[in-house]
């Protein structure tokens, strides 16, 4: 069967995909800590521990925060929570991520 290109977005690949784009494109709440890492206290390390660091911060920092998020909506799913509660717990995580993201900038200047 061939599925048409309108259809692809309602697959669970393509809600996924969707989800990751829209994840990586918008900021999160661990951006100010990124930020702090990367501005104020890697430059002052060195050898092994600025690697450890960087590591940290790259990679590991965001997959903690997209961690928490997979536990928040594994707990919705589970507890058959209502669809604007979902909607609501979800904005706010993204609403979150925007101010600190803001706030940040607008501070730290």
């Amino acid at each position: 069967m061939k599925l048409k290109r309108d259809h692809f977005l309602r697959t669970s690949i393509g809600i996924f995909l969707a989800g990751c784009f829209l994840g990586t494109l918008a900021p999160s709440p661990v951006d100010p800590i990124y930020f702090y890492l990367e501005n104020y206290v890697v430059p002052h390390t060195t050898g092994l521990g600025k690697i450890l660091l960087e590591i940290f911060n790259w990679y590991i920092l965001d997959s903690l925060y997209y961690l928490l998020l997979m536990g928040l909506a594994y707990v919705l799913h589970i507890k058959k929570v209502s669809i604007a509660k979902k909607i609501t717990v979800i904005g706010g995580i993204a609403g979150l991520g925007i101010v600190i993201g803001i706030l940040t900038r607008v501070l730290w200047k």
